[in-house]
């Protein structure tokens, strides 16, 4: 059996949101993922390659023993890592997972992204990657400059009613604003075509928003949720093993890190409190 993922198609919902569509087919039934952003990002957008799909329905694939065949080029680096690392890991401690072949045309191509983000919660987690690559960063190619909101399933989606989402789209907002960011939000119905406990799938949820933006960004900050010590094989949650995980989803344009991932909760918490306009926005 197979999954074949079609040619994306952007369209234009409104002066402010473009949507992409995405068709695919799986036992013989024809289905469609969409992402949706704001259009003063369509520019930035790198729908053209596979990466995004890829990575969102990996563990969909691999649980249900689908090969992919992709009608659009996948990243040669993606593909490298998939192949060689990431998938043969998930198999060796998750038995209803199985390796896959991708089938697709390889590319490398340079797309000269400048920007570094990370999202915005107002959480520990969120608020202390801020800090640490934010506000306390030395190296000017890799300091935030963006904060993003991406609902990849935590909020419900659109097709949901999903009044949280557009709740938190405000928080974020004003956060990003008091202090000088670049704000982005996306919506997707990707969590409801993964059929996935959010909690296993998260980091590829987001990910995968993240990876249609590579002429955007070049480093995300994907906020840990434990220590680099705390590093096991456990698929309940993808933060588990998000240090090794975050690096196999890299590509050549776009680099991941699993942020203050060396540094454990009081320790965070001590850092955002030396900053207090930053601490008066964190909820416990």
């Amino acid at each position: 059996m197979e999954l074949i993922i079609k040619s994306p198609t952007i369209r234009v919902v409104s002066e402010t949101q473009t949507k992409i569509l995405v068709p695919y087919i799986v036992e013989n039934e024809s289905k469609e993922l969409w992402y949706l952003i704001e259009s003063k990002y369509t520019s930035y957008l790198t729908a053209d390659v596979a990466d995004a799909y890829v990575v969102g329905f990996l563990l969909y694939a691999m649980e249900r023993n689908l090969n992919m065949k992709l009608e659009i080029p996948l990243s040669e680096r993606l593909y490298f890592q998939l192949t060689k690392y990431l998938m043969p890991f998930l198999v060796s401690f998750n038995k209803h997972l199985h390796v896959i072949n991708i089938s697709a045309n390889l590319v490398s191509k340079d797309y000269q992204a400048i920007h570094v983000g990370t999202g915005i919660s107002c959480g520990v987690d969120s608020l202390s990657t801020i800090v640490y690559h934010g506000l306390e960063e030395k190296v000017e190619k890799n300091k935030i400059d963006t904060l993003t909101l991406l609902n990849t399933g935590y909020y419900g989606c659109s097709e949901n009613n999903s009044e949280n989402y557009r709740r938190y789209i405000q928080q974020s907002f004003d956060f990003a604003e008091k202090h000088h960011y670049n704000f982005l939000t996306v919506d997707s119905n990707l969590s409801n075509v993964m059929e996935y406990n959010f909690l296993s799938a998260h980091t590829y949820l987001t990910c995968s928003v993240l990876l249609l933006l590579q002429k955007y960004f070049s480093v995300y900050y994907y906020a840990s949720g434990y220590t680099v010590n705390h590093f096991r094989v456990d698929f309940s949650d993808s933060a588990n093993y998000d240090v090794f995980l975050l690096d196999c989803i890299s590509t050549e344009n776009l680099k991941f890190y699993s942020s203050c991932c060396v540094i454990n909760r009081i320790g965070k918490i001590r850092m955002i409190a030396q900053y207090k306009d930053i601490f008066e926005s964190l909820y416990a």
